[in-house]
């Protein structure tokens, strides 16, 4: 639902829609990124994470080489933001600080039914709501944020049971 109200928020000709996976592997994919605010992608793929090169190129601001389909390669620096969310999160091959202080994960532990959700939310209504909810964010989390900019960050549970999964899974020597 959050995914869904940003993107409704940014207007969907400002959003692309690419797995993390496919951004890595598929050489059109990093294409759909030109120009575009975020990329939102809903159920992020549980399968291996097999290299970090072109996440942190994006995430670093770092040039990229994209290519259409039939047409030249070109160069552009994305400022998408992404976003993705998951049932679960994909283990990885990368164990460096470089990729993990990259992510900021939010848990969710309410599931919302097709009869809860609200079929009239538009742009309209969801505007002031985003809005006020980005002020009370900032409000309430802005020593956070001034914090999180000088001082390393202290990540919530959800994202060290990751890690940890992630650094047993690739590292059988963190066993003993």
């Amino acid at each position: 639902m959050l995914l869904y109200a940003i993107e409704r928020f940014l207007g969907h000709e400002n959003v692309s829609n690419v797995a993390l996976q496919d951004l890595q592997h598929n050489r059109f994919k990093l294409a759909h990124l030109h120009g575009k605010l975020a990329n939102i992608s809903a159920d992020l793929s549980s399968k291996l994470m097999d290299g970090s090169e072109v996440f942190k190129k994006i995430t670093s601001g770092d040039t990229v080489n994209a290519e259409k389909k039939g047409k030249d390669s070109f160069d552009f620096i994305p400022f998408a933001k992404l976003m993705f969310s998951a049932n679960e999160l994909p283990p990885s091959n990368e164990l460096g600080h470089s990729f993990f202080r990259r992510w900021v994960l939010i848990e969710f532990t309410r599931t919302f039914t097709k009869e809860e959700r609200d079929p009239k939310l538009t742009c309209d209504t969801l505007n002031p709501l985003i809005y006020k909810a980005l002020c009370y964010v900032y409000h309430k989390y802005h020593k956070f944020f001034n914090f999180y900019r000088k001082q390393e960050i202290y990540i919530c549970g959800c994202y060290n049971l990751w890690l940890l999964r992630t650094m047993l899974g690739t590292n059988s020597a963190i066993l003993y």
